[in-house]
């Protein structure tokens, strides 16, 4: 459609987190052999830049090819970023955006994770992106929703709750079973509310079944204190291809998991996250949902 429209015509581009996963069009591999490739780069830790990076150049709508295709015609996308810095050419791996990156950028990540010999048994093949401004100058990108309107939104409830309120502008990364930790550590009066957004990494060694957020609450619950809650939920309901969004944590989830002789190490060690939340009681369920803004995080410390 993009491909037949003509001078008179406008393609309007709707655009959200998670577009990566669901506009394929693969380069020269299958779409099967390309999600192997992305569920490998995921597990072996690498972060969004790095993933979709990737992806951009073993693609042909990806990266700006997606207006590349669209070569008379002009075109508006609106974009829901899920990006953290919101890189509009990160969002959905920027199929209507000029892309920075190149083959060579996108080598180096496969090698740094040991996986350019997977990715030639794949038959995989990195292809350009389009580098010509020409192609651009009849796009316009504008930002609609971002992370940070949902954290500044979250933020302004928690204060009309009455709690202390602090936002980090900094966006949350690294090891997920680490982040809540230092989450945690930021409440250091009653009645405060630490709100973050941002997307944690999970280098899986295990063989359980799990997500970021779930894990990132799993890995803090022996950090909390008696009057603490921790939350972190994935903002379009889905967390790594579960049932849940992600999870609450407390002490009560503690002394549950302890009435069902559940050890939540053994859990966190075999990256079992949603096995433990199922069975304790505290994973949640929301389904999925329209949109993508990245994870939301909250800290809380119990009013007194």
């Amino acid at each position: 459609m993009v491909e037949r429209a003509g001078g008179d015509d406008l393609v309007v581009a709707i655009i959200t987190g998670g577009g990566s996963s669901m506009l394929c069009l693969p380069h020269v591999m299958s779409v099967e052999a390309q999600a192997r490739l992305i569920d490998a780069l995921m597990k072996a830790g690498a972060d969004i830049f790095e993933v979709n990076t990737v992806r951009k150049h073993t693609s042909q709508v990806k990266g700006g090819w997606l207006a590349s295709k669209g070569k008379k015609t002009n075109m508006v996308a609106l974009i829901f970023s899920d990006v953290i810095g919101d890189d509009l050419s990160m969002v959905a791996s920027g199929p209507t955006v000029a892309d920075q990156t190149t083959v060579a950028d996108a080598q180096l990540i496969l090698k740094k994770y040991n996986l350019w010999e997977e990715c030639t048994r794949q038959g995989c093949k990195l292809i350009e992106t389009p580098k010509d401004e020409a192609v651009f100058e009849r796009v316009k990108n504008i930002l609609v929703v971002s992370n940070r309107l949902a954290l500044e939104a979250m933020g302004n409830k928690a204060q009309e709750l009455g709690y202390s309120t602090q936002v980090l502008q900094t966006a949350v990364s690294g090891e997920a079973r680490l982040v809540g930790r230092e989450l945690l550590g930021r409440l250091d009066q009653p009645g405060q509310a630490v709100i973050a957004g941002g997307e944690t990494t999970v280098h899986v060694t295990g063989t359980g079944q799990g997500g970021r957020n779930q894990e990132l609450v799993l890995g803090c619950l022996a950090a909390l204190g008696d009057n603490q809650v921790i939350i972190s939920c994935a903002s379009d309901g889905v967390d790594n291809k579960t049932k849940f969004a992600g999870a609450i944590g407390d002490k009560k989830t503690l002394d549950e998991a302890t009435k069902k002789i559940l050890n939540p190490e053994i859990f966190l060690d075999n990256n079992d996250a949603t096995n433990f939340f199922e069975q304790e009681g505290d994973g949640i369920e929301t389904g999925p949902l329209p949109s993508n803004v990245a994870d939301l995080m909250i800290a809380i410390n119990g009013k007194v």
